[in-house]
């Protein structure tokens, strides 16, 4: 499933913002293989919102499982001075699950793999920059 993809790719790489990129980027290469369908969870939440209840618990446990994976990566990028000492480190993992799941939107709205990537990047960047 895309949950096990994009963990497993964010180790995958030499240093951890490196694997953090090419795991955004595999998901905006991902959407031109596979089409506009986009993500089955996204999709869920935007139709349904909150009110079916076992929608909402595969969500959180599957977005979990996906926020312990990126937060570990967050921290192996501080251990590699990759960003900054002192990152907020919940708010950077918020930060890029929301640039995800608007990926994943974006897709479905017609943006292009190379925009994507540019998002991808500016995420990544982001990261980089002292506050």
């Amino acid at each position: 499933n895309s949950i096990t993809d994009l963990i497993w790719r964010l180790g995958k790489d030499a240093t951890p913002m490196e694997s953090l990129y090419n795991t955004l980027l595999s998901f905006a290469s991902r959407a031109e293989r596979e089409g506009t369908a986009g993500c089955m969870a996204v999709n869920a939440i935007c139709e349904f919102g909150l009110s079916d209840d076992e929608l909402n618990q595969l969500n959180v446990s599957a977005g979990q499982t996906l926020r312990e994976a990126i937060e570990g990566t967050l921290k192996r990028g501080m251990d590699f001075k990759e960003i900054p000492e002192g990152t907020d480190i919940p708010g950077a993992c918020d930060f890029l699950l929301s640039t995800l799941s608007g990926m994943k939107v974006s897709v479905k709205g017609g943006m292009t793999t190379a925009q994507l990537e540019a998002v991808a990047g500016f995420a990544v960047n982001a990261l980089k920059s002292p506050r």
